[in-house]
């Protein structure tokens, strides 16, 4: 299985957990294992790649 790094941020885990809950499924079918990147990684990202 392949493994695709997701960040899912405050609103995805408190008020739309379905659409995340769909999304881990739907993936799984194709293949692909969705790893959640804990928060540092991101903002690692963020200074690594660009401000947005």
């Amino acid at each position: 299985m392949m493994n695709l790094s997701y960040y899912p941020g405050c609103t995805l885990k408190t008020k739309a957990r379905n659409f995340e809950d769909s999304a881990i499924a739907s993936m799984a079918v194709l293949g692909i294992d969705l790893v959640e990147l804990p928060p540092l990684e991101l903002l690692r990202c963020i200074l690594l790649f660009g401000r947005g």
